[in-house]
């Protein structure tokens, strides 16, 4: 979250004991050569208990509770902006004191100019102030542990869930003295630590390392956390799943505008149901964006109604689609398509007889959505290939493409990079919450 027209903010770190204090750079100042090994258990200092969220995303810390305060003075006409320029207005700033305990050591963390916005949801704190004035954090095993610059842990937490971490973290209550300090669990959230190529190679649904590596050396995306160290291993799955063939066709150039020319292509029909009664799927492939969409079929001849659908769709949001790339099946060439685009000036252009490589765009990108979804599906009952297929499009849209060079899909579309922080392997066991009346 960022502010306008609010100094820089700072972070104190000292023991409760002011025995010794090391003046540091950023206003920092730590006093770790005494420790405080006060009862935990005795409690004669009120505490106010109530969530903060730690990210790495917030510039500024962030109370949405005016007694947490120990200084606090008045802001005027001060906006905040957060993510998708939320705008919101900071009430005031001061300082926040946070208790900490590791091992016994108790310790007091002063927030500096931290911002009073009332309507926050949460209370933040901002792990990047924390790097920058030279502390660090590191996690592994469901375990994080925030250090101070000397490397001296300060506080430690447990992953919970959605890389939620619960903390030995409490608020004082200010205006109120004594020796003694307790602490309480709080949650804190961050983001997850780099992960192993071969897992990013997982979570992107076996798209190959190249185009991994491309998206980390052109910044394609947001949030693409990598070890960049970590070894590339052959993936197994890959070599059961892909079979190499040669292209279809050459590349081509973009001449065209967003949703002026789609190539189009139909798969299927499958032997086995999906899980939705389907058995064909229908790709759609923008010629200057290269996005893809994907619409499943019961039967090949729906496939003219849903390019109709499609088309319109386009027309409601503002393009102008001049024309289609089809080849001569039966599903694609009959009256009401024909009758259709005529009507509304659109081209259909039609692939030679036998001649599948006119259509290359389409056809390579089916062949890797079918790619990506039989090695995402090894292991799982395959009734659920309809949701291997749409998953590969999703990811397909906010992967490498070649022929956009340094762009992804998504980002030609929606005009800001995808993030992909929530990426997990297809497949992975969830927990979803059922809500409403009939929950048994």
């Amino acid at each position: 979250m960022g502010e306008e027209g609010v100094d820089d903010e700072h972070i104190i770190f000292n023991l409760e004991d002011h025995t010794k204090i090391i003046n540091l750079d950023e206003g920092e100042f730590f006093n770790f050569n005494d420790s405080n090994v006060s009862n935990p258990n005795e409690i004669n200092k009120p505490l106010i208990y109530y969530y903060w969220l730690a990210d790495t995303a917030t510039t500024s810390h962030v109370s949405n509770r005016h007694d947490a305060f120990c200084t606090y003075h008045p802001l005027k006409d001060t906006i905040v902006s957060g993510v998708g320029n939320v705008k919101a207005k900071a009430e005031g700033q001061g300082t926040v004191e946070l208790i900490s305990s590791y091992e016994g050591h108790n310790y007091v963390i002063h927030l500096q100019n931290v911002l009073h916005i009332p309507t926050n949801q949460n209370n933040l704190i901002s792990l990047g102030r924390w790097d920058k004035v030279g502390g660090h954090y590191q996690g592994g095993g469901g375990v994080i542990t925030l250090n101070s610059r000397k490397g001296i842990p300060v506080l430690q937490g447990n992953r919970i869930e959605n890389n939620l971490y619960k903390m030995n973290v409490a608020i004082r209550k200010p205006d109120i003295s004594s020796s003694l300090i307790t602490s309480t669990s709080q949650t804190f959230v961050t983001n997850e630590m780099a992960q192993s190529w071969e897992i990013w190679h997982r979570r992107f649904g076996h798209i190959g390392y190249s185009g991994l590596q491309n998206m980390v050396t052109k910044n394609l995306v947001d949030r693409f956390n990598v070890d960049l160290n970590s070894p590339k291993p052959d993936c197994i799955t890959c070599t059961k799943a892909k079979q190499f063939i040669e292209p279809f066709g050459q590349k081509s150039d973009h001449k065209y505008k967003p949703g002026e020319l789609t190539h189009i292509d139909l798969w299927g029909k499958y032997d086995i149901a999906s899980i939705n009664n389907n058995y064909c799927y229908i790709v759609f492939v923008d010629d200057s964006e290269r996005f893809v969409t994907i619409e499943f079929l019961k039967t090949k001849d729906q496939a003219a109604q849903k390019v109709i659908e499609y088309l319109a769709y386009l027309k409601a949001h503002d393009k102008y689609p001049k024309g289609i790339r089809i080849n001569r099946g039966k599903e694609f060439v009959n009256e009401t398509l024909n009758n259709w685009c005529r009507n509304q000036g659109i081209e259909i252009q039609m692939t030679a007889p036998y001649s599948p490589s006119q259509n290359g765009i389409a056809e390579r990108m089916n062949q890797t959505i079918v790619e990506l979804a039989c090695a995402m599906i090894q292991g799982s009952p395959q009734f659920l290939w309809e949701y291997a297929v749409k998953h590969a499009s999703y990811l397909r849209n906010q992967s490498y493409t070649k022929s956009l060079h340094n762009t992804t899909p998504y980002e030609r579309r929606f005009k800001k990079k995808p993030n992909v922080s929530h990426l997990r392997e297809f497949g992975t066991p969830v927990w979803v919450l059922i809500q409403g009346q009939n929950v048994p």
